[in-house]
């Protein structure tokens, strides 16, 4: 498999034995399909499916279990594939399949809103599943949990400068102005870190960073 972002990329003839490797246009690694040009999509079609597998189960079981069933079921069957690994594949695009689960277990109209039930669940959204990941991954990196080699992967503005900002605390952001970058973990890291209340930049533990963004997350519905 070539990686590159390009639609036309040339045709290497690799070989191996002097037999020629076939091209792939994806590969599973670590459970994530990878394809050529990283756009995440063959995984966000496999997750897909496989939560509407879930749905269906839930469908089947609205009239029959209580609510208290039916989320842990959604836990079980749903979940899983949305919080593995999310702040790789979260620049592939919306996943709308979440919200028919929400649904099925409150029984709710299939064109109701989904923010209160969210709250009444205490579930979060994907869109926050993925701000929580992308929190505690900069909480660790700026803890020096991750290996060494991330611990340069942000910098703070006092480090650029010495002016006494109100800002100079938070973490830089880059000049680069493109839409590729804007989807990257480091840019929507930055700004969640950036924009977020107090008491979360100052969490000494990232059991303490993980329960305070929850209910921070929790508070929007």
């Amino acid at each position: 498999m070539v990686l590159s972002a390009r639609k036309n990329v040339y045709n290497y003839d690799i070989k191996m034995n002097h037999k020629s490797i076939v091209k792939a246009g994806s590969i599973r690694f670590l459970g994530v399909f990878i394809d050529s040009r990283l756009s995440w999509s063959d995984h966000v079609s496999y997750i897909s499916s496989q939560m509407a597998k879930g749905v269906g189960v839930l469908s089947r079981l609205k009239y029959i279990l209580p609510r208290n069933i039916m989320r842990m079921i959604y836990m079980s069957l749903v979940q899983p594939y949305l919080t593995y690994c999310p702040t790789v594949w979260s620049g592939a695009g919306k996943v709308d399949i979440q919200k028919r689960a929400i649904r099925a277990i409150v029984m709710a109209y299939f064109r109701a809103s989904t923010s209160p039930i969210y709250a009444q669940l205490n579930i979060l959204k994907l869109s926050d599943i993925i701000s929580l990941s992308t929190g505690v991954s900069t909480f660790k990196c700026q803890s020096s949990i991750l290996p060494p080699k991330f611990n340069t992967f942000y910098r703070l503005n006092h480090s650029v400068h010495h002016h006494n900002t109100r800002h100079a605390e938070d973490i830089r952001i880059c000049t680069i102005n493109s839409s590729h970058y804007k989807r990257s973990l480091k840019y929507r890291s930055t700004q969640l870190c950036n924009n977020s209340p107090p008491d979360l930049k100052s969490c000494s533990t990232i059991y303490l960073f993980r329960k305070h963004i929850t209910k921070y997350l929790n508070r929007l519905y």
